[in-house]
């Protein structure tokens, strides 16, 4: 029997620099605050997933796990916003989300 073990990737960084943020974060954070406006179905998802990936990656450095949990927290807020929007519309009053 062989045992796999999950290495490292090898930094190549000079000693004591940290990445500033993680590109999965950063798209999560941009996809989790233009969802509130709009596509809230469509970018609230793809937020949390790629939030979740980003704050789980001990490369991403302190930066990325913040941002990745806060794109994640704006893709829940996406959803929930979609949710009452959807809620307000079904109930009859009418609101409507437009430009």
């Amino acid at each position: 029997m062989s045992v796999v073990s999950r290495e490292r990737p090898i930094d190549t960084r000079p000693a004591g620099t940290v990445p500033r943020l993680d590109g999965r974060a950063s798209a999560a954070l941009m996809l989790g605050g233009a969802g509130l406006f709009v596509f809230n179905l469509l970018f609230g998802p793809i937020a949390i997933v790629l939030g979740r990936r980003a704050a789980r990656d001990p490369a991403g450095g302190r930066f990325g796990r913040v941002g990745g949990r806060l794109g994640v927290a704006l893709g829940v807020l996406d959803l929930l916003v979609w949710a009452v929007l959807l809620s307000v519309r079904v109930g009859g009053d009418g609101l409507s989300w437009q430009f």
